[in-house]
């Protein structure tokens, strides 16, 4: 019997593999990816397919296709990606300044950098920075241009 349901399928069929359908889902199963297959096939089959034709054939057949979450951590157990956390130090703590804080902190400093006195009138934006920690006591923040927000941070960074 054969099986004409494209030409991936009728290639492995002339191949001597009796259910295509069900040799790719096998391997899908057994947790290779869709590139996976396709590399295997024209490898050790030499037929061209597509890793969007596989995933096509394997929605036609049925099979349960993996959730971006479950692919994700199959590819970390294969190695085909790597998993890093970024430790805590590391990570970028937002203090989430409300409106009426920053405002409060603007009105305090005159509207101006307190490092180098620009003000947005000279055409520098004003962004409010957290001197110790991410506190949003009034003491701890204060007003700062584009210019010396990012200089601090590029030298907290070495």
């Amino acid at each position: 019997m054969k099986q004409k349901k494209g030409k991936v399928f009728y290639a492995l069929y002339n191949q001597g593999i009796e259910e295509p359908s069900m040799y790719i889902a096998k391997l899908y199963k057994n947790g290779m990816s869709c590139r996976e297959i396709v590399n295997y096939l024209l490898k050790n089959f030499n037929v061209k397919c597509t890793d969007r034709g596989i995933d096509y054939y394997l929605k036609k057949t049925g099979t349960k296709i993996r959730s971006y979450k479950e692919a994700k951590i199959n590819a970390i157990s294969r190695g085909r990606m790597i998993y890093y956390k970024k430790p805590k130090h590391e990570k970028y703590k937002s203090g989430s300044v409300s409106a009426k804080q920053r405002l409060q902190v603007m009105e305090r400093d005159n509207f101006k950098c307190t490092f180098c006195g620009n003000s947005a009138n000279t055409g520098y934006s004003l962004e409010i920075h957290h001197k110790n920690g991410t506190s949003n006591n009034l003491e701890n923040l204060q007003t700062l241009c584009f210019l010396c927000h990012r200089g601090i941070h590029a030298k907290n960074k070495d």
